[in-house]
């Protein structure tokens, strides 16, 4: 293990990317063979800090299943290191079908819909000891939205790692359009938002779900010691901070002009990047563009775990314009 790490914990699965069928000039479709890689919210965030050079440890649970084996595998060869990785012979790892369009949009359908791994966390069998060489915890909101074993354990491991002082992120990652938001939900997503200093998130698709009756969502929820940040896609990412007054001062970095190949990950590498930038003493305004150019760059390539390495990522912000 590395003498100091950023622990994630949270999702993983497998994701099998399949393209749409393409209309060629003569008529008939062309057809893309689908492929199957590493996936999950918080895996992919996992893995583009371990691209950025990082030591990543990783909480979470995956089934005993030809699935489960390749996260694990996955994770191994990305040199993350999975003594917190829990197998369980009663549950089922998650493929997620990603159908990708033409100008790169995506339809994401789980299957297996039951017994789902990612939605459980057993507390008793989570080494608690990952949490000591930690410089950062992130988890995302993906394995809040059913009242099973990961939601209590997840909130318990950021409320930890707060009481320790130790930076905390969190990516809500509603999926309201699968799942919607009843109150239990609601109340579950807050209660982790209440341990991290930094929330990731949609300003219209996750920030206005989640404080509905308020006329700027992302705003209600800053606080002191707490930044939101909202991503936008094209229009580029926003931070909101509050000093110990109360005032809320905004800063803003445009999105990099990349065509898009696919968007698949493209929040959760974005939650990397902005890591990445605040561990090496950047400012927020930096973080913001780091953030925008780890998902730009993962944009203008297929699959989520398509990051760069640092050096990858320094030619692609001094080469690739932003968007105007």
């Amino acid at each position: 293990m590395p003498e100091r790490h950023v622990l994630v914990v949270g999702d993983v699965n497998t994701d099998m990317i399949v393209p749409y069928p393409t209309r060629q000039s003569d008529g008939t479709l062309r057809f893309s063979n689908p492929s199957v890689i590493g996936g999950g919210s918080a895996a992919n965030t996992a893995h583009a800090l371990a691209r950025l050079g990082h030591g990543v440890e990783f909480i979470g649970t995956v089934g005993a299943d030809a699935a489960g084996r390749q996260c694990r595998n996955e994770f191994t060869r990305a040199g993350i290191g999975c003594g917190g990785l829990i197998t369980d012979a009663e549950l089922n790892t998650v493929c997620v079908y990603a159908f990708v369009t033409p100008e790169g949009e995506r339809l994401l359908w789980p299957y297996p819909e039951d017994h789902q791994s990612f939605r459980e966390l057993d507390a008793r069998r989570v080494d608690w000891s990952l949490l000591d060489g930690a410089c950062w915890v992130h988890s995302s909101g993906m394995v809040y939205s059913s009242a099973s074993s990961a939601p209590d354990t997840v909130t318990a491991l950021l409320a930890a790692a707060h009481a320790r002082g130790v930076p905390v992120s969190f990516d809500l990652n509603l999926r309201v359009e699968n799942y919607g938001l009843p109150d239990d939900y609601r109340r579950r997503i807050l209660a982790a938002c209440e341990h991290a200093a930094y929330l990731f998130g949609s300003e219209r698709e996750e920030f206005a779900h989640l404080v509905p009756d308020s006329a700027s969502p992302a705003t209600a929820l800053v606080r002191p010691g707490r930044a939101v940040v909202t991503r936008d896609g094209r229009t580029g990412s926003t931070a909101y901070v509050s000093d110990e007054a109360g005032r809320i001062g905004v800063s803003h970095a445009p999105a990099y002009d990349v065509p898009a190949a696919d968007t698949i990950g493209a929040g959760d590498v974005y939650n990397a990047g902005f890591i990445h930038a605040l561990l090496t003493e950047a400012t927020i305004n930096t973080a913001l563009a780091t953030g925008n150019a780890v998902a730009g760059y993962k944009v203008s390539r297929t699959g989520a775990r398509a990051t760069p390495t640092v050096s990858e990522l320094a030619a692609f912000m001094a080469t690739t314009p932003v968007v105007n």
